[in-house]
């Protein structure tokens, strides 16, 4: 979320006139996690800081995917090692079995973390081989070295979320 929108979601919790304000719980776990926001069922909106364009200073990561087909984590991109260790932590803290990482671009705030993330929990690394190639192509070669990944195109089926394709 923007710093705008997280300020607006917050004054609207505080300031919501009666009971329920129908505005779901954003958790901050005291600084030791990093932000989650389910923004619907079994769709999990982790915020890393990352290397994105200020004023803004996170990027969204997904978790998506049912216990059977297991769930994947989409562009994490924690901007440094203190930020890894609360993506991790909120991972284990939520107990997420993570099963693959998907990268969706090559852009920078989108998989900047994402090879010690598979390295730390043995998972392979999901993108287009485009992606691969762009990355590779900035970060070099060795970027990868350790991790396993698996080119994925258009109409791969990634995981399901409530039963259905993903």
């Amino acid at each position: 979320l923007s710093p705008v929108m997280n300020r607006l979601l917050h004054a609207l919790k505080e300031n919501a006139l009666s009971g329920d304000s129908g505005i779901p719980e954003i958790s901050f776990a005291g600084g030791k996690e990093i932000p989650v926001f389910e923004p619907m069922g079994g769709v999990l909106q982790l915020m890393p800081l990352s290397c994105t364009f200020p004023p803004i200073n996170r990027t969204n990561c997904l978790v998506v995917g049912d216990e059977d087909s297991g769930k994947i984590i989409m562009d994490p991109s924690p901007v440094s090692m203190e930020e890894f260790k609360k993506l991790t932590g909120t991972l284990e803290s939520k107990k997420l079995d993570i099963r693959g990482i998907f990268i969706t671009h090559h852009h920078r705030d989108h998989h900047q973390g994402a090879p010690m993330l598979a390295k730390k929990y043995s998972i392979p690394m999901l993108m287009s081989r485009f992606t691969r190639d762009q990355i590779e192509k900035i970060l070099g070669k060795s970027h990868f070295n350790g991790v396993e990944i698996k080119i994925v195109k258009e109409g791969d089926l990634l995981t399901k979320w409530l039963g259905k394709p993903v």
